[in-house]
């Protein structure tokens, strides 16, 4: 397992207060396939917490993919709905679940805020005439 996989379970619980602010709740389950086996991840959400656990337990909602791809959504080189549209990786279930883990993965390098560059847009004068 990539050390880098291992860091971003272990931060969840920090970063969830900031992070899962809204009326989120339930399981979600992450299954990683490495070779002829899949490990598995459990992270139980509520209004800002996260627990994380291992187990092959029933979840709310099941995201799947192989670990490589993982490591690049944790690195930020991927996004998850990206992946999943290129059947590279499957959520079943509850998707609202999937849709508030996805916060926990950083952006991708050199992201911004749209908002921020229609701002900035407008005091350059770069905006519409």
């Amino acid at each position: 397992m990539p050390e880098s996989i291992d860091r971003f379970f272990d931060r969840l619980p920090s970063l969830a207060p900031r992070i899962l602010r809204g009326p989120t709740h339930g399981l979600m389950r992450i299954d990683l396939d490495v070779g002829h086996r899949t490990e598995h991840w459990l992270v139980a959400m509520g209004p800002g917490t996260a627990v994380v656990s291992r187990g092959n337990a029933e979840a709310d909602a099941v995201w799947q993919s192989d670990m490589d791809l993982f490591a690049d959504l944790v690195a930020g080189r991927s996004q998850g709905i990206a992946a999943v549209l290129r059947n590279d990786a499957t959520i079943s279930g509850e998707l609202s679940l999937f849709l508030a883990f996805r916060r926990f993965f950083p952006e991708p390098a050199g992201a911004q805020d749209p908002r921020g560059v229609g701002r900035q847009s407008v005091h350059t004068g770069g905006g519409r005439r």
